[in-house]
């Protein structure tokens, strides 16, 4: 138990031992959201610096004692006691001092174990700055680029490393932050988990980077070693009840600062539940928190075909408008007329029954917003958009056409040739950016993108080598695409990151085991794909999955699987809440009804031992 800086002469002595620490929940399988005030543990992972010896120990504040040290072999090895520790699950993490290994810590088994990096990843110091996706989370800078990495643990020190992610800091810093990055002048000193915000010291100060919005704040001057975000949680459901029967909790809540707000600290807006369709019955919404679809404009008889940037696309064959985009909170709905030019691709099998196998093209369709760089905090009633993407199977051509809500028009149709592809008309849909719309096929080993600024067409095929049977696309995750394939018995995600001319660059991003999750009459005949994904919920991170025993919601952050109902259903689409979506907020005897009270606001701050406030942030360091 000994830092630098505990005394000068025991810091060049030679003899200490250079230790780091952790603090984490002791609850098993905690989402830490209800928490505060439990048992909790702390865990100290050192080096004798003379010895080659790794060393650790755990507190747990219910046996109120420290357990027995442990020790491992580790020639070489010196822990930084200055670096940041990372917690998956029971296991602690710290790196060494010259960034080429961690020590990992199994507090449950009582193991201590050394994991190298391997040479060839050619990123120079890689930064160990938290955990994402169940999995470390590895951060360097080389001129111009912020690289991040994530590495997968296994047993006895093995590892599976990836690249997550490379982010262009020239759009995003001021050039006197760029200068003389050779020199490491600019590194991470910090990692927000779960709102994804990076925090890098610079020549020009302190850059707060959110990995989500892509964009940077400056929040300070001071020069910064090390940043140890800080959460803590208050409920949501209070402080709309509040604003139900105060005017100025109203006020507060309405702004758009606050909406601003709530996304920096919190991350994704609250999923309020999803829409699916009924054979032959029309579209129906299962709320997953107390919020319920207003009575009025019901619409039941429309088919829903997409939901994102909280608005719904609904459509009702044989009206002369035949879609209807729709806001659930507010309950605005906006008609989108009929286009003859659009006629031939606007079909779907179930229209008329006797078409089913007719041969026509085939579509599929996706709203979203239209702003540009929009973070759809405060957009509701803004532009939107809506893409249609076909195929018409005899002439092996690909359509597509986008119509826009400011001028109220659609696009000129545009064409490519793609032998042999057939559009999944059932499938997801994804959307990166305001520009790029990716729709499926339905044998699962492509994608077409359609480019609506340049308005142009392209396939993206999924290479052989990833051998994952079908691969479905669920949605994005950081700026890439992300897909799902069932093999038992595990479900297996991978990130798509498209590049020009069709390219892309594929990455195994994490593998989830159902056994622990989902009971056995769930799992079986996984095989013969009985269990598939049939929904995803960007930026809450859950995967809706279709199994023998029904629809479950599995939880990737915290590790947790909900039953949703018996029913079987073939496509979901999560609906979220944009905070600043208020609208008419409801009268005071309404106000159960009118959000997701299961989720919470979360307060972010910044930790360590000198502070500053700065834009809502509290921002604590070293000096």
């Amino acid at each position: 138990m000994h830092w630098p800086g505990d005394g000068p002469d025991d810091f060049f002595s030679g003899t200490g031992v250079r230790c780091n620490a952790t603090v984490l929940c002791a609850k098993d399988r905690c989402d830490h959201l209800d928490c505060h005030g439990g048992p909790f543990l702390v865990a100290l992972v050192g080096s004798v610096e003379e010895g080659g010896i790794a060393l650790a120990t755990v507190y747990s504040s219910e046996a109120r004692q420290w357990s027995h040290m442990i020790s491992v072999q580790s020639p070489g090895l010196l822990t930084d006691d200055g670096g940041h520790t990372a917690v998956v699950g029971d296991k602690v993490y710290v790196p060494s001092y010259e960034c080429d290994s961690v020590v990992e810590f199994n507090i449950r088994e009582q193991q201590l174990s050394v994991i190298n990096v391997p040479e060839n990843l050619g990123q120079g110091f890689l930064y160990l700055i938290g955990v994402e996706d169940g999995m470390l989370l590895f951060a360097s800078v080389l001129k111009p680029r912020l690289y991040l990495l994530s590495m997968e643990a296994g047993p006895r020190g093995a590892a599976a490393w990836a690249r997550r992610r490379v982010v262009e800091l020239e759009p995003l810093l001021p050039p006197r932050a760029l200068l003389d990055m050779s020199e490491s002048n600019i590194w991470a000193v910090g990692f927000a988990e779960g709102v994804s915000v990076i925090f890098l010291r610079t020549p020009a100060g302190c850059y707060a980077i959110d990995l989500n919005s892509g964009r940077a704040n400056k929040v300070g001057e001071f020069s910064i070693e090390k940043v140890m975000p800080y959460a803590r949680f208050c409920t949501g459901g209070r402080l709309i009840r509040a604003a139900a029967v105060c005017r100025g909790w109203r006020a507060i809540l309405s702004d758009p600062g606050f909406a601003r707000g709530y996304r920096a600290l919190h991350g994704a807006p609250p999923m309020l539940g999803f829409l699916h369709n009924e054979y032959r019955r029309g579209n129906r919404f299962v709320s997953t928190s107390t919020f319920r679809r207003p009575a009025s404009h019901d619409h039941r008889d429309c088919h829903v075909l997409d939901s994102r940037h909280g608005l719904a696309l609904l459509y009702a064959p044989g009206y002369h408008a035949p879609f209807d985009v729709c806001d659930l909170v507010t309950d605005n709905w906006r008609e989108i007329d009929d286009d003859p030019k659009c006629h031939d691709i606007m079909h779907w099998p179930g229209d008329d029954p006797d078409d089913y196998y007719n041969g026509s093209i085939h579509c599929n369709a996706t709203v979203f917003c239209a702003i540009d760089r929009c973070d759809h905090l405060d957009c509701h009633g803004g532009p939107f958009l809506v893409a249609l993407v076909g195929s018409a199977d005899e002439g092996s051509i690909t359509l597509a056409t986008v119509y826009s809500s400011e001028t109220h028009q659609w696009s000129d149709m545009i064409s490519v040739q793609t032998p042999g592809l057939q559009i999944d008309t059932g499938g997801r849909t994804a959307v990166v950016g305001n520009n790029k719309v990716y729709v499926p096929n339905y044998e699962g080993d492509s994608v077409v993108e359609y480019n609506i600024r340049e308005q142009q067409l392209s396939v993206i095929k999924a290479p052989e080598i990833l051998d994952q049977g079908y691969l479905d696309l669920l949605g994005v995750e950081d700026g890439m695409l992300l897909f799902a394939s069932v093999r038992k018995p595990r479900l297996y995600l991978w990130s798509m990151e498209a590049g020009p001319g069709g390219a892309a660059a594929w990455a195994r991003r994490r593998v989830v085991e159902p056994e622990p999750l989902l009971p056995p009459h769930a799992l079986l005949d996984m095989s013969s794909s009985d269990v598939w994904t049939v929904g995803f919920a960007e930026g809450v991170r859950v995967i809706f999955l279709r199994t023998p025993a029904g629809l479950y919601a599995v939880e990737l952050n915290s590790g947790r699987a909900n039953k949703m109902g018996e029913f079987s259903i073939e496509k979901v689409m999560p609906y979220t809440f944009r905070i600043g979506a208020w609208g008419r907020l409801p009268a005071s005897d309404e106000a159960p009804q009118a959000v997701a009270g299961a989720h919470v606001l979360t307060k972010t701050s910044l930790v360590s031992t000198s502070g500053i406030n700065v834009g809502g942030f509290t921002a604590y360091y070293d000096e």
